[in-house]
């Protein structure tokens, strides 16, 4: 009933300029949407009409009036009116154009009959579809729900949460990193101040007991993979702020001159993490990780815009555009000959997802794995078996515990549980109407923070932490 009513709500879109996907031409933002409750009816901004369907757009500023020609139609809206002239012919129209943010919005539904548009939509991800002969753009609608907040006993066990809209177009998610990289800690506030967060939870477990603090977890963010972890779950987050959730095993394929021969291809185990040197090691180093290596054995391979740069046994600076191969042991002396300066060298990932297409993975901006699974399609499963999670603080004992997962109406549940088992982790989150759901860390590590103060403040510092900005 509630995806019925969205869709016949359609017409009630707002749409902002940001363009996903089209054949018409390339555009580096996506397309969203906003609901107008009042007038019940759609807006696009100008440029979405002329970039992505090759209309003909001008604004008279006298008379503050939109002119759109495609095709041999002729449309003026005059801004804040409630009549359209179509080819000479004065139409009525349900809601008027807007300037929004310096933007003129047009309405969507009446530029589709006028201009001969369709529109389909998909309830399942909350996209209009809008078409127009052999081009097609996704827009993401905008539903325009306020953050929701919750505190108190669900489903026996003590919480406090956030569900925030993902289909909120000012949303933006991240991974923050302690101090900027890869292997450091800080206060849960400072990672989420120095992201510019307004929400914030811990992220991926991490080593908290020996000085050598690396997370376990992956770790993507800004499209780039920060850390390698494997055989656990997964979320991420695509541009549009559509969730992916699957048990990934991410792999490193490196190539060195064209890449066809089995002697011109190289691989990494780990990535940002700091090397044992000792045995035999393969560590990718960005600057994720800081702005220089120093191992006193192996060999680093120094990748820059693609070219090798310098193979080198010293202290070496991680370049802003490439990276570092570190090389040890055997992997040392099968792969270390096959660099050579002035040759391509490069690599791609591959992350290997349990039950989804990598395709679908690659689309991801912002990922981060930790475990186990809680939900899946609406039904408790608790992956501590399947994930191989052996520590009883993990699968028996009730601890500080934090989740994360998403609702079928694309909201985002952000919870911290005072004290749960993960099978009451599980339930908490299946209560409050998670369709897909995963344990973070937690014990001294659980926290949850809103706008400057803690909500549920962690035991001790963190590696790092799910951000979100609302710009």
């Amino acid at each position: 009933m509630k995806k019925a009513g969205l869709l016949c709500g359609l017409a009630t879109v707002v749409l902002s300029l940001m363009v996903s996907e089209t054949s018409y031409a390339e555009h580096s933002e996506p397309v969203y949407g906003y609901m107008d409750h009042e007038a019940n009816r759609s807006l696009v901004p100008l440029r979405f009409v002329s970039e992505t369907f090759g209309a003909d757009v001008r604004w008279e500023n006298d008379t503050r009036t939109a002119v759109v020609q495609h095709e041999g139609t002729r449309v003026d809206l005059p801004v804040d009116g409630r009549e359209a002239v179509v080819n000479g012919e004065t139409r009525a129209l349900e809601t008027s154009p807007a300037i929004t943010n310096n933007r003129t919005y047009i309405p969507l539904r009446f530029m589709n009959d006028m201009l001969g548009y369709t529109t389909t939509w998909d309830g399942d991800r909350y996209i209009a579809n809008v078409v127009h002969n052999d081009d097609t753009v996704e827009v993401t609608i905008d539903l325009g729900r306020s953050t929701q907040a919750g505190h108190g006993a669900i489903a026996g066990v003590q919480t406090s949460y956030r569900m925030i809209d993902l289909t909120n177009r000012h949303l933006d998610v991240d991974v923050g990193l302690a101090h900027g990289r890869v292997g450091a800690t800080a206060p849960l506030a400072h990672i989420a101040a120095a992201g510019g967060a307004d929400y914030a939870v811990n992220g991926t477990f991490f080593d908290a007991y020996t000085a050598n603090t690396d997370p376990y977890g992956m770790i993507q963010t800004d499209g780039e993979l920060a850390h390698i972890g494997r055989g656990k779950t997964a979320i991420g987050f695509t541009p549009t702020n559509e969730i992916l959730m699957d048990v990934l095993s991410p792999e490193v394929e490196g190539y060195v001159a064209g890449g066809e021969r089995w002697d011109e291809t190289w691989y990494a185990t780990w990535m940002n993490r700091e090397a044992a040197e000792s045995g035999s090691e393969s560590i990718l180093y960005t600057r994720a990780f800081g702005s220089e290596v120093t191992h006193n054995t192996g060999t680093h391979i120094v990748v820059e815009n693609d070219i090798v740069r310098e193979v080198t046994s010293e202290t070496t600076a991680i370049p802003a555009d490439g990276f570092v191969l570190y090389l040890n042991g055997s992997a040392e002396s099968q792969m270390a000959e096959r660099f050579n300066v002035g040759e391509p060298a490069g690599y791609e990932i591959n992350y290997e997802a349990e039950t989804s297409s990598d395709e679908r993975w690659h689309e991801a901006e912002t990922i981060l794995g930790a475990g186990p699974r809680l939900v899946r399609d609406g039904v408790i499963d608790v992956g501590t078996t399947a994930e191989e999670f052996h520590d009883p603080a993990v699968t028996q004992r009730s601890a500080s515990r934090s989740a994360i997962g998403v609702t079928e109406d694309r909201r985002l549940i952000v919870l911290t549980a005072s004290g749960a088992t993960m099978e009451q982790l599980a339930r908490a989150m299946q209560s409050l109407g998670a369709e897909q759901a995963m344990n973070l860390d937690g014990g001294a590590s659980s926290g949850l923070y809103e706008g400057g103060s803690y909500i549920a403040p962690p035991g001790r510092e963190l590696s790092n932490a799910l951000l979100f900005r609302m710009n």
